[in-house]
């Protein structure tokens, strides 16, 4: 049988004997191949993770020859289990004691835990819960370490566990998804987009300074923006555009925990309606409705200098169909209703209201 200790290469494979034992592969750096036939996987621990201490199993024997303590450890597990609390889950049991001594732990890191209060509950004999007071949301892509000394049980001699930790804090603000729009300011204008999480959704003018989520309620206070709730992630989110002042708007979106989502890298363009009419001449498109198929179709008299982009919508706002074209584009649609088609390109645009008959 063989161990890899803390090794490091292009790829590894790792499987154990037929008849008995096993083969380990612990603290591997590097890709995982699947490894030859049908033998069975070997035992992976720590893959493509830091911290494994002790970094070398020489220095691991050396100890166990010269002391009456054994250094045996191997990467834990750390995970958010809310905006305040992590779970550290260990390879091995520690000793209760141990475990609940926050003296043996260390946190540091870009998120700056350390500089909370915090506190340690043992889940069970390989799990830590830590809780931190007064957390706030952490920013996304900083960087937790805690570094853990423990005692674990063990037949003769101590074992114990100094190892490390580490999490980065994931990017969970809401995703605002829209292309560039052009609409005018009459009845039936409009513009649209969708956020991933549910929250609320801000059409805000460019020119406002929006760093948080208290910055665009005062936009929306102020007349600088107006806002959506938003229960059902993904789905299009409609802003009839009569009376708006023109120029240019973006979308921002927030989620439940007030997180905001990035900075815009788009903008809609909102001008006078009667602007916007004057020039859908220019985009000669026809829509047409198939009754039997329940199609729609929208093409054009004559060739498109570029691609035109397509939305249609149920009266609901929901967003049925998106998509660009440069001829035609036929939408087959399952339920009768009205429906509203919205053509535009980066200089004209225009929308119809459709009737889909039973």
């Amino acid at each position: 049988n063989q161990v890899f200790w803390n090794s490091r290469g292009s790829s590894s494979v790792c499987q154990s004997p037929w008849v008995s034992g096993s083969n380990y592969n612990i603290g591997w750096k590097g890709a995982k191949d699947n490894g030859w036939h049908s033998r069975p996987e070997g035992i992976w621990e720590g893959h493509n993770m830091t911290g494994l201490l002790p970094s070398s199993l020489y220095d691991a024997q050396l100890q166990d020859r010269t002391t009456d303590v054994r250094y045996f450890a191997v990467s834990p597990l750390l995970e958010q289990m809310s905006d305040s609390t992590f779970l550290l889950t260990f390879s091995m049991p520690a000793d209760t004691e141990d475990a609940l001594d926050t003296g043996n732990y260390s946190i540091h890191g870009t998120a700056a835990l350390q500089d909370y209060q915090w506190d340690v509950e043992l889940k069970n004999e390989q799990q830590v819960l830590f809780t931190f007071y007064d957390l706030p949301l952490l920013t996304q892509h900083t960087t937790i370490f805690i570094d853990a000394s423990l005692v674990g049980p063990a037949e003769g001699s101590p074992v114990k566990a100094l190892t490390m930790a580490r999490y980065t804090v994931p990017d969970l603000r809401p995703v605002v998804n829209y292309d560039f729009q052009r609409a005018g300011n009459g009845p039936d204008d409009f513009v649209s987009a969708t956020t991933s999480k549910e929250g609320i959704i801000y059409l805000v003018k460019q020119e406002e300074v929006i760093e948080s989520s208290e910055d665009l309620e005062d936009a929306v206070g102020n007349g600088n923006a107006v806002a959506a709730d938003v229960t059902e992630p993904n789905t299009s989110i409609t802003f009839y555009t009569e009376g708006f002042e023109t120029g240019k708007y973006v979308f921002y979106a927030t989620d439940l925990k007030k997180r905001i989502s990035r900075e815009p890298d788009n903008f809609v363009l909102i001008e006078e309606a009667s602007t916007v009419r004057e020039e859908i001449k220019d985009l000669n498109l026809k829509v047409a409705v198939s009754i039997p198929e329940r199609t729609i179709l929208i093409h054009s008299h004559e060739p498109l200098q570029q691609a035109v982009f397509t939305e249609i919508l149920n009266i609901d706002g929901k967003l049925i169909y998106s998509g660009r074209f440069r001829e035609s584009v036929s939408v087959t649609l399952n339920a009768p209703g009205l429906y509203i088609v919205r053509c535009y390109n980066e200089k004209t645009g225009f929308v119809r209201k459709v009737v889909l008959p039973y």
